[in-house]
């Protein structure tokens, strides 16, 4: 989906706009608690058959959660740009026609 279809879609559904906000700061939470466990020299040392590969292969793993990092903060990045942009052409747009915070609630 290009990226501005994406935005777009964040106007139509408050409520999914959320919910995709939230999947992305956790599978960014999950990517940063991301711990290989078979890479530690305990393991290593227990099992010899990896032990010869286990540095490259610890490497391709750790090459492939910051690439994944780096795609889900570009993902965060926009997404949460788009919102703010989104809140700032509304408070401008509205702001000359409320006086109030009640006023402001009615017109979203």
């Amino acid at each position: 989906m290009p990226i501005s279809r994406l935005s777009i879609c964040f106007v139509d559904a408050p409520w999914h706009q959320m919910i995709f906000v939230l999947q992305v700061k956790q599978a960014k939470y999950v990517v940063d608690q991301l711990i290989f466990v078979e890479f530690r020299e305990s393991y290593r040392l227990r099992n010899r058959r990896l032990y010869n590969k286990s540095y490259h292969l610890q490497h391709e793993m750790f090459l492939l959660r910051a690439n994944l990092l780096h795609a889900i903060n570009a993902i965060n990045n926009c997404v949460l740009t788009t919102f703010h942009t989104a809140g700032e052409i509304f408070m401008k747009k509205n702001s000359s026609q409320s006086i109030d915070i009640e006023t402001m609630i009615q017109l979203s």
